[in-house]
């Protein structure tokens, strides 16, 4: 079998860029697709997080008050003040643990959109040491 005519190096330049291009921008694409999926995903989870705490925050509350007002009651000829007291270092301690909680949670590392920070990684390691 014959080789082809030869192209001029030229165009074998251009075709060479030209692919690279191609290639370059399959790879920006199926990143940013990642990218975006990933970002939808987040948004969505923040969402549903505030949500969730909101409502259990309002319903707890409602829940802590009809408490106290039912221990305030109880106890209104003999202790009141007691109850109310006790009532208060049971809330400042439960806010306390859960400030706490809520510390940890943020300091827990959550690296968002860390699959496409990994696939980048990828990315720069197949193309080598540049130099």
């Amino acid at each position: 079998m014959e080789p082809g005519p030869a192209l001029p190096p030229s165009m074998e330049l251009h075709d060479s860029v030209r692919a690279f291009a191609v290639t370059l921008a399959q790879t920006l694409q199926a990143r940013g697709a990642l990218f975006s999926l990933e970002l939808s995903e987040e948004l969505r989870r923040g969402k549903r997080l505030l949500l969730l705490g909101l409502l259990a925050g309002g319903l707890l509350h409602m829940a802590l008050l009809a408490l106290t007002g039912l221990i305030v009651v109880a106890f209104w000829d003999t202790h009141r003040l007691d109850a109310l007291a006790a009532a208060f270092a049971v809330y400042l301690a439960s806010a306390t643990a859960a400030c706490l909680m809520l510390r940890a949670c943020l300091a827990a590392n959550h690296e968002p959109f860390a699959a496409s920070l990994q696939e980048m990684r990828r990315d720069l390691a197949a193309l080598g040491p540049l130099q």
